[in-house]
């Protein structure tokens, strides 16, 4: 997020000073959106092009390629693979599905088609086709067999999250946590999606809650990952901010 931020910052600027005003503006504002933040980079890429900026116009074009390899690796790299550890960091990727059982899945449901694993690991293959209606209703039946399947409901959030449905994928992780207290991951995406919502003292409250759980649970570096997260412009965060910094660095 902060590699974006220069880059988008620096381009926009560089387009002031040599009178591309239009440009700049575009860039600016447009550069930072997740709808249409790809058109946007590339627009100012082939215009700066264009206009004989090669090495200038290179840095949008690379942000794109990328997120692009950011996205794929999160979606398909594996749980311990430390690039896409690091993509999910800076592009603030939400923890990846959490996979139960994954070796056993043909033989679960085999077994029990109507076991809640079956339905769990179906929707997980649901989800990495992008059909992710259909993985929401087989986490829904996961959980109706099994109440405390918190896994289910923190990735039923995750598909929530990326149909734009806020307030559903808050409710999932929500159950998540009232089923699993240290859910730390449910924590972590509550407060990206309290962020997409603007609610900066929620996503700080959530923050700061999975900053704490990440510390308990020995995983110092996704605690740390969660100050590049919270918005320091607001007061309220920035002493929530502070006092995680005080924990991590009396723990250390």
């Amino acid at each position: 997020m902060i590699l974006l931020a220069i880059v988008i910052i620096g381009v926009s600027f560089f387009c002031f000073s040599k009178g591309y005003i239009f440009i700049g503006i575009w860039t600016l504002l447009g550069g930072f959106s997740k709808k249409i933040g790809f058109v946007v980079l590339t627009v100012t890429s082939v215009f700066l092009f264009i206009k004989g900026h090669i090495i200038v116009g290179l840095f949008p074009l690379l942000i794109i390629i990328w997120n692009l390899v950011g996205l794929h690796l999160a979606m398909y790299g594996g749980d311990n693979d430390p690039l896409k550890n690091l993509i999910n960091a800076i592009f603030k990727r939400k923890p990846g599905i959490v996979y139960k059982n994954k070796e056993n899945y043909n033989k679960a449901i085999d077994i029990d088609p109507e076991g809640a694993d079956a339905y769990y690991n179906m929707g997980i293959a649901y989800y990495n086709k992008g059909n992710y209606d259909k993985a929401i209703d087989c986490y829904q039946k996961a959980i109706d067999i099994d109440p405390d399947l918190s896994d289910a409901y923190n990735n039923m959030g995750i598909a929530y999250g990326d149909k734009d449905n806020y307030d559903k994928e808050i409710e999932c992780y929500q159950k998540a946590i009232e089923v699993k207290s240290d859910y730390a991951d449910a924590y972590y995406n509550m407060g990206i999606a309290y962020s997409n919502k603007d609610n900066d003292i929620s996503a700080s409250d959530s923050f700061y809650q999975a900053g704490l759980l990440y510390l308990e649970q020995n995983k110092r570096e996704s605690a740390l990952k969660i100050l590049d997260l919270m918005n320091v412009d607001h007061p309220y965060a920035l002493d929530l901010t502070q006092k995680l910094m005080d924990k991590l660095f009396s723990n250390k």
